[in-house]
């Protein structure tokens, strides 16, 4: 029995040493965790809103569209009027080119009247004489006279023109107040639009700075709530290790009743029924420890005395599963894993493209010879060899273009998701459970981006975090990453 009890206490000292190497900063308290978390859920609902901001920079854009529109109305006035007034100055004619005109009317009604009375006395002539020659006389003094009717009369229209065009100072003062009127309407105009693009400018950089601000608000609120969360569950788990510990403590009380400990276990049902012939793991012996009765703590300690030390090779692999230091936390801009660059880390940036989110929620990767090499890259559907993933292949709505959703059995609660795929295994819509291993998906351009590039992102319980640089390793290369092997007390 005491060998037992050395076999829990050790377990129990692994899982307190996976709890502390998952999370190792636990200098903040939870109630401080908690202060700075509503501090930021209060920052956060008040702050102004990014769709508001919008919308004001809209209307701001609308009025300077229709500002330009009546700007460019009025220099058309304008010039209209301007051209009118030049024409009409042109036609204007002075008393002395007026005065030309009616001369000529007078000179050619003088010689339609000879031409007349040439007509008259021929036809007198010809009553008389009734010859040929005076016959010939009257037909060519007759084309004189149509002649000169036809001289008269474009003489005539001239000077009717000629006044119809000509205008007097005072009509022609009257135009040029109009276009000076017009004119005073192009410098209004003109202000105006000036007066629309300053705020239109200012509204738009001000929806900018609010839309960023408002992203960052919202990336310190998901910070500070999951930091929260992470401190408040380390917590709580070393409080339930102290618990298990006063429960072993308990068990230990009845290491000396011998036979007592005995009929006590012998009226418990198979453990086999228990465990299905299973090995104990150390998580399922930790929560069987701190849910259970004494009694089904007292079962557990007779399973427990019977490991021996290769009995306890899954509490190694609870340990493995805290990866290398190099492959863990989230990868920076420019880093490189597994032979690729990140182009745009997780969390705020400028937006690369139009559509493009400003506030990131994965880890971009391109290979660093360009768009012809990173096109077509194979991604890996991650998992522990011989566990099995669910796999989903999907068309994105919002600029996400084909993506390929992944639940690795071996990571329970965790969903791996990578964008803008090019080719993914299963049909659109598909859902299927594979083995995790396989190449399960192609990187591509589809969706929202600036060129081809691999995006790997990553939720727990529903909640997006930042990718891990182990996760990405593993998509990239099909490869589980190297863990670091911690000491066990497990003897």
């Amino acid at each position: 029995m005491a060998q037992s009890g050395q076999t829990i206490n050790g377990l129990v000292s692994v899982a307190r040493l996976i709890n502390r190497a998952t999370t190792p900063d636990r200098s903040a308290t939870v109630k401080e965790a908690q202060q700075k978390f509503e501090a930021a859920q209060k920052a956060y609902k008040t702050a102004k809103l990014p769709d508001r901001a919008a919308e004001q920079a809209v209307s701001a854009q609308e009025s300077l569209d229709i500002a330009v529109e009546k700007l460019a109305k009025a220099e058309s006035a304008y010039a209209i009027a301007e051209t009118n007034l030049a024409n009409v100055k042109a036609a204007t004619l002075t008393a002395s080119q007026l005065q030309l005109l009616e001369d000529a009317v007078d000179t050619e009604t003088e010689r339609h009247g000879r031409a007349q009375r040439k007509v008259k006395k021929l036809e007198d002539e010809i009553k008389i004489l009734n010859n040929e020659a005076a016959r010939t006389k009257l037909a060519n003094a007759s084309k004189q006279l149509r002649a000169r009717e036809a001289d008269l009369k474009q003489a005539q229209d001239n000077l009717k023109n000629g006044q119809k065009a000509t205008k007097t100072p005072e009509q022609l003062a009257l135009l040029e107040a109009n276009l000076e009127e017009l004119k005073g309407n192009v410098e209004r105009a003109k202000a105006k639009v000036a007066a629309c693009t300053t705020a239109y400018q200012k509204a738009n950089q001000e929806a900018q700075t609010i839309a960023t601000d408002y992203l960052t608000l919202e990336a310190g609120l998901l910070t500070a709530e999951a930091e929260f969360e992470r401190i408040s569950q380390a917590t709580a788990a070393e409080e339930r290790f102290a618990l298990i510990e006063q429960k072993l403590g308990k068990v230990d009380q009845f290491s000396s009743m011998g036979s007592d400990i005995k009929s006590a276990i012998a009226l418990l049902p198979d453990p086999e029924v228990w465990w299905n012939g299973a090995c104990l793991t150390a998580t399922a012996l930790v929560a069987m420890i701190y849910f259970s009765p004494l009694s089904v703590v007292l079962q557990t300690v007779t399973k427990a005395a019977k490991w021996t030390i290769d009995g306890a090779s899954d509490v190694k692999q609870t340990v493995d599963s805290v990866w290398a230091p190099n492959l863990q936390g989230t990868p920076k801009v420019d880093e490189e894993i597994a032979g690729w660059v990140v182009t745009s880390a997780y969390g705020p940036r400028s937006a690369p493209c139009s559509g493009c989110s400003s506030n990131h929620g994965g880890v971009d990767l391109a290979d660093p010879r360009g768009a012809s090499h990173t096109m077509g890259k194979q991604l890996y559907a991650i998992g522990k060899p011989g566990t099995k993933v669910e796999l989903t292949c999907w068309q994105g709505s919002g600029g996400g273009g084909l993506v390929a959703t992944l639940k690795p059995q071996s990571m329970p609660g965790r969903k791996i998701d990578y964008l803008h795929l090019s080719k993914c295994a299963l049909s659109t819509g598909q859902t299927k459970v594979i083995d995790a291993g396989p190449v399960i998906a192609a990187v591509g351009n589809s969706g929202h981006g600036s060129g081809p590039h691999a995006h790997i992102q990553e939720s727990i319980n529903g909640k997006r975090v930042a990718p891990q640089r182990g996760v990405v390793w593993w998509a990239m290369t099909g490869e589980e990453p190297q863990p670091v092997v911690a000491q066990s007390k497990v003897k």
